[in-house]
């Protein structure tokens, strides 16, 4: 693939202008000099570097000096190292010319026709060099790569990228990537500028591959600009002189601003809420894009994770605020907009929004509206927006939340659907936001149905025959005792039944039975003491106590003792009713409803979509933990002294665990469990559920073993030591805060529910284990350890010491920062290197190791055609590989930080390992044909350009190949 659109010229134009811009700055000289780079090389003319043999020849031809003998003393002066070193330009511009001149016998200068010819020599080399790799006409575009050539460094990255058809990074190359010191940086303006970061006619492709580039390299971009962009008005000047016409070196923001304009037209033409706003103030340094990839070598993948931050800080490190625009494109990324009004693209797969109190309003634009949405408080506790918004009356379009911290969280649709935080500031979902897309769900104000009669408990039934002993009882015509209205009796034991109408039960104390079988919308209040509410058919609203509203029902809930004792049993029957506990353990069935059960104080046994068809005074619902006999628990509960029904349907249920230690089990339905605080136990059962542990050691089970079908589900554990199973489908699971455990599946080995899970350990040191299919596992903060299991798996340690193993299939592990232990076992890894002391073993497969630290790092693969990539900013440009014999280990030092070496362990003795960097390429296999079996102690072999062969002999030997193609011997070679 080649460069499309070029700039064209004519061969005439080309030469004319390549002439004009090297004769400015590689300077026009007929007297001799040291060029001002660090070698001091002696040139002459247009930059001729008369160290090199075949330049050296074409100069003294053009000068005439034909004589071998002084030919001979000339380059005697050339090679004098000592002039070289001189302290000062003049001093060594002035010993060289009066050298050379000695050697010659007269003046040792050049005229201009000599220059002329030389230069249409060397530069039709030059040209043709670059033509027959890059595959570009006479262009402005060849100047540029000319020019960049004449001085050495077109090199591989630069090369690789136009081979690649990237223009983009081909411009980031010359620009930035080739400035070896300050010297140059006025020339690579000039040469960027000619080469262009965009076509003259903007494609998409440039678009998108300027953004990839520029997130990519952003960080030594914004740096380079601040140490050097004072360089682009000298750069201007002398295009000014060599009369390069219509040419102006832009800045950065400059340079972007056609592809920000073409991208933010993208973006208003693809997505309805950003149509005819007003985006002027998004300016184009203010742009990410998920860059596809972690490496310019690496090829480009569409479903790369990528984290998108645009928080910025000034020099006292306060954040800069800054109007952003990230776009995650496909894969599980993460965007975090930071301070200002930012609008977050995600694209498809599922992606994680990051917001913290006071960043402003974002907009959030999501392909599939799959993600979740984390809010940091001023606390800088995480936040998860998820589970259900209560309307706050009916019609309002006002749902609130409370959450985790107790400040209340708005979801209004005006407009569009957006979140309105505490402080003011507002998270714009858009207009097609729909229930349940981030794990969101709303639940619409119901209003009562008017209530009919009144049936109230605690009042001395009528003795219809005084002359018999005891109380002769008698009911009316719902079997009801018919009691003396004005004769309370506190703490009576009453048993209540309904109308067909809709009516209010009233037990108030004693342990009631309130049984609204016969139908109508009823409101059922126990009271006192331990009751049973049955709700039968319609839409019920059964109070373990007294009515209250819900929001501060679960206000009430959400901490405290309990009473400890036996609490009250709620049923609410068909239909979609509310079920309120009490401060005791409590058993809730909602019944085959759409039903809201809210626990409350007390260890509760929450069923979603059960039933308790009947239950007298004496009933008992107890939970049972107890040894699977397999190194597990398992968690079910027992009834005694009522009739339970196990349903095999139900509806989406809103259940509060409230604190206590609760066990849950919601059924059938896309459920949303908020389990409060203290240690609990939920199973979401079938559907795509939302489990929210809150505080305490939980345990959350998105669906119970068997449940068909699996569903999609968000599992938070939030604060404690959790463990967290995703069992079936495509799960989400986030540990929170404390040391958890993760599983992507855990499904009794049916492979065929095995889902493509996210797991996100969170804070602490956790444990996450991926299961089935293929995942994506990040550590987050703490030490993690990592296990893909099966399928092709992306396990990212992020922060923190991490032991990743990716298990079956071809797994990318990245250890991120600290001190890490990354497995591929089996399959066709790609294991990277970060920031920190790590061990790489890549196992069965052919493995690709990409080192992009600075620190110490160990790589042990014994088998596999492997391969090693060296980042461009992990070692400068001193350093050496070199091998031990007897250990067999492969060493590739840092010069200027010893400390930052890589080792790879036995490499000689069984491993076929290519290493790749900026510098070429160099075969493991090869170096241990060239050590042989007669060595007896270590060998240095170094290689800093591309293309070096180097040869060790059966003696310590140092063999350095320096810049060229070449061939390096040392002691026994046959």
């Amino acid at each position: 693939m080649s460069l499309t659109n070029t700039r064209n010229l004519t061969q005439e134009q080309y030469q004319d202008l390549l002439y004009r811009l090297l004769a400015q700055v590689e300077g026009k000289s007929e007297s001799p000099y040291c060029d001002t780079n660090s070698a001091h090389i002696p040139s002459i003319g247009i930059g001729f570097n008369l160290t090199i043999e075949k330049v050296r020849n074409e100069v003294f031809k053009a000068m005439g000096i034909t004589d071998a003998t002084i030919q001979a003393r000339l380059l005697s002066v050339i090679n004098d190292k000592a002039i070289r070193n001189l302290p000062t330009e003049r001093t060594r511009n002035n010993a060289l010319q009066n050298a050379l001149d000695e050697a010659l016998g007269k003046s040792f200068a050049m005229t201009d026709a000599q220059m002329l010819s030389v230069f249409a020599l060397e530069s039709d080399t030059h040209t043709k060099t670059v033509k027959n790799s890059a595959n570009i006409d006479y262009s402005q575009e060849l100047v540029a790569l000319v020019s960049a050539e004449y001085t050495g460094v077109y090199g591989p990255g630069l090369k690789a990228a136009l081979n690649s058809g990237n223009r983009a990074e081909a411009w980031y190359q010359i620009r930035y990537e080739s400035n070896g010191d300050q010297d140059h940086g006025k020339r690579r303006y000039i040469e960027s500028t000619l080469f262009g970061l965009t076509s003259d006619t903007i494609t998409s492709d440039d678009v998108f591959n300027a953004y990839r580039m520029l997130n990519l390299h952003r960080n030594k971009i914004l740096q380079y600009e601040k140490n050097y962009s004072n360089l682009i008005d000298d750069a201007q000047k002398d295009i000014k002189v060599a009369q390069i016409d219509n040419l102006t070196v832009p800045t950065l923001e400059e340079a972007l601003n056609p592809a920000r304009d073409s991208l933010i037209a993208i973006l208003q033409a693809n997505y309805a809420s950003l149509a005819g706003k007003d985006l002027s103030s998004y300016q184009s340094t203010s742009i990410y894009l998920d860059p596809n990839r972690s490496n310019a070598r690496e090829q480009l993948n569409p479903d790369h994770a990528a984290t998108l931050n645009a928080r910025q800080k000034d020099a006292s490190g306060n954040e800069i605020a800054s109007n952003d625009i990230l776009i995650g494109e496909d894969g599980t990324d993460t965007l975090e907009g930071g301070k200002g009004n930012d609008i977050l693209v995600g694209g498809k797969g599922f992606d994680s929004y990051v917001w913290h109190s006071g960043d402003g309003t974002d907009i959030i634009i999501d392909e599939d509206r799959q993600g979740v949405i984390k809010i940091s408080n001023d606390n800088s506790q995480e936040l998860i927006v998820a589970g259900t918004f209560e309307e706050k009356a009916a019609g309002s379009g006002i749902w609130t939340q409370m959450m985790a911290d107790g400040s209340v969280l708005t979801l209004t649709n005006k407009t569009s659907w957006r979140l309105l935080t505490a402080d003011g500031s507002e998270i714009i979902l858009g207009q097609d936001w729909q229930n349940g897309d981030f794990g969101i769900h709303i639940n619409n104000f119901n209003t009562p149905a008017s209530i009919g009669a009144t049936i109230i408990g605690d009042l001395s039934p009528i003795d219809f025959d005084l002359n018999v002993s005891g109380i002769q009882t008698q009911v009316d015509d719902l079997g009801n005792i018919k009691t003396a209205s004005n004769k309370p009796e506190a703490n009576r034991a009453d048993k209540l039944y309904d109308s067909t109408g809709s009516d209010r039960l009233q037990g108030l104390g004693g342990q009631d039975v309130l049984d609204a079988k016969r139908g109508g919308d009823d409101i059922l209040e126990g009271g006192d003491d331990s009751d049973v509410l049955l709700g039968g058919a319609g839409d019920d609203r059964l109070y373990g106590n007294l009515e209250e509203n819900l929001a501060k029902l679960l206000a009430a809930g959400q901490s405290g003792p309990g009473t400890g004792q036996r609490g009250d049993l709620l049923a609410g029957g068909q239909g979609t009713d509310q079920l309120y506990g009490s401060n005791g353990n409590d058993a809730l069935a909602g019944g085959n409803g759409a039903d809201t059960l809210v626990g409350g104080l007390g260890g509760d046994v929450l069923l979603g979509d059960d039933n308790f068809i009947s239950a007298g005074t004496n009933w008992n619902v107890t939970q049972k933990h107890q040894s699977d006999g397999q190194g597990g628990l398992s968690h079910s509960f027992v009834v005694v002294g009522a009739v339970y029904q196990h349903l095999a349907q139900g509806g989406d249920d809103r259940i509060y665990g409230g604190a206590g230690a609760d066990l849950v089990f919601a059924g059938f339905g896309n459920d949303t469990i908020d389990t409060g605080t203290d240690n609990d136990v939920v199973f979401g059962d079938a559907g795509n559920d939302v489990l929210q542990g809150q505080g305490g050691n939980d345990i959350l089970v998105g669906d119970g073993y068997g449940d068909v079908p699996y569903g999609n589900d968000y599992i938070f554990g939030g604060d404690g030591n959790d463990w967290l199973y995703g069992t079936g489908g495509d799960d989400y699971l986030d540990g929170g805060e404390g040391d958890d455990v993760l599983f992507g599946d855990h499904n009794g080995g049916n492979i065929n529910a095995d889902g493509e899970d996210i797991l996100n350990g969170g804070l602490g040191d956790d444990t996450l284990f991926g299961g089935g299919n293929d995942d994506y596992l990040s550590g987050n903060s703490g030490n993690d350890a990592l296990s893909g299991e099966d399928g092709n798996d992306y396990l990212d340690g992020n922060e923190g010491d991490d032991a990743l193993d990716g298990g079956e299939g071809a797994d990318i592990l990245d250890g991120g920062e600290g001190t890490n232990t990354l497995f591929g076992q089996d399959g066709n890894d790609t294991l990277f290197g970060g920031l920190g002391n790590d061990s790489l073993s890549g196992g069965n497969g052919d493995d690709s190791y990409i080192i992009n630290g600075n620190l110490h790092t160990l790589i042990q693969d014994y088998i596999g055609n492997n391969r090693l990539l060296i980042a461009s900013n992990t070692l400068t440009d001193n350093y050496a590989l070199s091998a031990d014999s007897q250990t067999g280990n492969v060493f590739i030092t840092n010069a200027d930080d010893s400390e930052s070496q890589i080792v790879i362990n036995k490499a000689l003795f069984g491993s076929e390992l290519t290493i790749s960097s900026d510098d070429g390429n160099l075969d493991i296999a090869s170096l241990r044909e060239w050590v042989g079996t007669n060595f007896n102690s270590s060998v240095n072999f170094t290689v800093l350009t591309e293309n070096g062969n180097v040869y060790g002999g059966n003696a310590s030997d140092k063999l350095t190949g320096l810049a060229g193609n070449n061939s390096l011997w040392g002691g026994w070679w046959l």
